[in-house]
């Protein structure tokens, strides 16, 4: 899994780093918030692992940056900090954090954290395939790249799939549109009566 730390102490990123890349994972290394954000821009990042206090952008207006991005993809935020062990973790959460922990890390618990981290975003995904948008006319369906495509009949045998009806913008022109004038029109005479 791919995963982006910010980390501004050299020593703590160097032994995350190497931490992480012992679990399996691949790891884009960020100095500060402001490099991990611009890191972030230009790549999709499951996960991130920020330190809470870094100077210039620390890790809470980090969350909040990403979390204001509103993505297609989730990025799982783990904040970490040296000090204050107990405190901080209702603002890391309020600032979108998922999880929250201290430094040092054990390994064991670090790489318990990052399933729990796949587990989520395995979810999301599942999520996000459950919720199927249909044009109520002509049965297309809404792709991930937001195209109206031809309908899987198929669809039908899943029971825990949810249609969303909409509709395409073909059929909103040939039927959305007249069926608005004849209701306006309606609408119209009733009030001149």
């Amino acid at each position: 899994m791919k995963i982006l730390i910010a980390e501004d102490d050299t020593m703590s990123r160097l032994i995350l780093k190497r931490t992480l890349e012992k679990l399996g994972h691949e790891v884009i290394e960020a100095r500060d918030g402001r490099e991990a954000w611009a890191a972030f821009e230009r790549e999709d990042v499951p996960v991130l692992i920020s330190d809470k206090n870094m100077p210039d952008m620390d890790g809470l207006e980090l969350c909040r940056r990403i979390r204001a991005q509103n993505r297609k993809k989730y990025t799982y935020i783990i904040v970490i900090t040296g000090s204050d062990a107990g405190k901080g973790f209702l603002e890391a959460m309020d600032a979108g954090a998922d999880d929250y922990a201290t430094k040092p890390f054990v390994e064991e618990q670090l790489a318990a954290r990052l399933r729990v981290a796949q587990r989520i975003l395995r979810l999301q995904e599942e999520i996000k395939q459950l919720i199927i948008r249909t044009c109520c006319y002509c049965g297309q369906m809404l792709n991930e790249q937001g195209q109206w495509v031809p309908g899987d009949p198929s669809v039908d045998r899943f029971r825990n799939v949810a249609l969303s009806h909409s509709i395409c913008p073909a059929c909103w022109e040939k039927h959305a549109v007249p069926e608005l004038e004849a209701y306006k029109q309606r609408r119209r005479t009733e009030a001149a009566s």
